[in-house]
């Protein structure tokens, strides 16, 4: 993820901060042949963005000095201390959606990469001392569930002025329109439970209402889950069987037992989840598992045709 990331600042390591929006040259020292060798090999690079910013990022000064953080009407104005001393970017701000936007495009699309991961869309905040936060259109108590939408449209805009069509972004939060800014919308980092499973089925359906139909979970949930426990191999396949007929397939998930970081700076220093493919919970599971995965690709051109129609036909222009 983007806020593990470090960065070589000539013969001086510096660990690369939230808010600094660029590979980490330790670890990937050509970040444009990397692209191009995966490309070539049919494998699309999408990189995950977070809408927060270090205090000792090198774009705070300008970002705050500018206005384009969300602010506080009292007292420190970080908004979370989990991952540091961290404020949110105003997504309400133009000029802040352009810088933003302007630092990826350098960083990244110059590279070719034409999808984004967008996180922590909410966004997150801790805590949620929404009557504090300001934003620049607005008090969030007043505003704030606009956040998500225009998120989506700060890297909408920026793609569709490169002159990218079909433009499409991961999301994890979405606001009613959400769907005009090539919102693709999964529902977060939920609890690994059936009781999690069972409130995917009324949050698809209710998005789908709300008419954004790229929706998606996590399948087998975010947070718990052991591969072998045989609990959870019944959860992942049920879950797995579900994904197969929701619009968008997608495994994923903060797997457990932990494993130890690889290494003690940047990216490396994050601690990983346990095993999460398809071949990972047992043999039977694996068999199921093809099955569905089978037929979802049997669907394809099923899939397309809706995925059209809700495009011409129930987007919101």
């Amino acid at each position: 993820r983007d806020f593990c990331l470090s960065r070589g600042l000539g013969d001086v390591y510096k660990r690369q901060r939230q808010g600094d929006w660029q590979f980490d040259k330790k670890y990937w020292p050509d970040p444009k042949a990397m692209c191009e060798e995966l490309h070539a090999m049919g494998t699309k690079v999408v990189v995950s963005v977070w809408p927060t910013v270090d205090e000792r990022s090198e774009n705070y000064v300008r970002m705050n000095d500018l206005g384009y953080l969300v602010n506080a009407d009292r007292g420190l104005p970080y908004h979370s201390t989990w991952m540091g001393d961290i404020v949110y970017f105003d997504a309400t701000h133009p000029g802040a959606q352009k810088f933003v936007w302007d630092r990826c495009k350098e960083n990244y699309y110059r590279y070719g990469i034409r999808c984004f991961w967008l996180d922590e869309a909410e966004p997150e905040y801790g805590p949620y001392d929404f009557d504090n936060y300001r934003y620049h259109m607005g008090p969030n108590v007043q505003v704030g569930n606009i956040y998500p939408a225009l998120y989506a449209k700060t890297f909408f805009d920026g793609m569709k002025a490169e002159g990218q069509e079909n433009i499409i972004n991961l999301l994890r939060c979405a606001w009613a329109g959400s769907q005009k800014y090539g919102a693709l919308v999964w529902s977060g980092d939920i609890h690994s439970s059936f009781s999690s499973l069972r409130n995917q089925l009324a949050a698809g359906l209710n998005m789908g209402l709300a008419g954004i139909p790229w929706w998606t979970t996590d399948i087998g949930g975010f947070h718990g889950g052991d591969p072998k426990d045989p609990k959870f191999q019944e959860l992942l396949v049920r879950w797995f069987e579900y994904g197969t007929f929701c619009p968008v397939m997608r495994l994923h998930g903060y797997r457990e037992p932990l494993k130890e970081p690889m290494g003690k700076e940047g990216g490396a220093a994050c601690v990983s989840g346990a095993d999460n493919e398809v071949w990972s919970f047992g043999e039977e599971a694996y068999e199921i598992c093809k099955k569905y995965l089978a037929l979802r690709e049997s669907m394809k051109p099923y899939i397309t045709e809706l995925m059209e129609a809700a495009h011409e036909l129930s987007l919101i222009h």
